[in-house]
């Protein structure tokens, strides 16, 4: 049986639907490679979100779905980057990897993603 969070986690799974339903909606309606790109990987991220933040699990599939999660942050990120900053594909391609490999040793490390998520919230 599935059982649902509950408090500020269900809130955070509900405003992930609405992102899920209008990045559905963007990749749909948008023909330019690189938004199209975008809003793909913010559908499954947001999908994803939902499950995180809405289904209680165990720790260890949270954490995997986590990583997911955050290595799919990365890239939407920086698909942002490549459309705003004009930042060439193969630079971005490689900031990805560094920053996938950052997580990984975070996790590893029992850090919770903290250095990777704040930076990419920062950016």
């Amino acid at each position: 049986m599935i059982h649902f969070t509950s408090g500020y986690e269900l809130t955070t799974a509900l405003t992930n639907i609405l992102i899920f339903i209008v990045s559905i909606y963007s990749y749909l309606n948008t023909k330019d490679k690189k938004w199209k790109l975008f809003f793909l990987l913010l559908t499954i991220d947001s999908f994803l979100g939902v499950i995180v933040h809405g289904i209680v699990m165990s720790i260890a599939l949270h954490n995997i779905l986590w990583i997911i999660l955050t290595i799919l942050f990365v890239l939407s990120t920086n698909t942002l980057l490549t459309i705003f900053v004009d930042i060439k594909s193969k630079i971005a391609v490689l900031l990805s990897i560094a920053l996938s490999i950052i997580l990984l040793i975070e996790f590893y490390l029992g850090m919770k993603f903290l250095f990777t998520f704040t930076i990419y919230t920062l950016i």
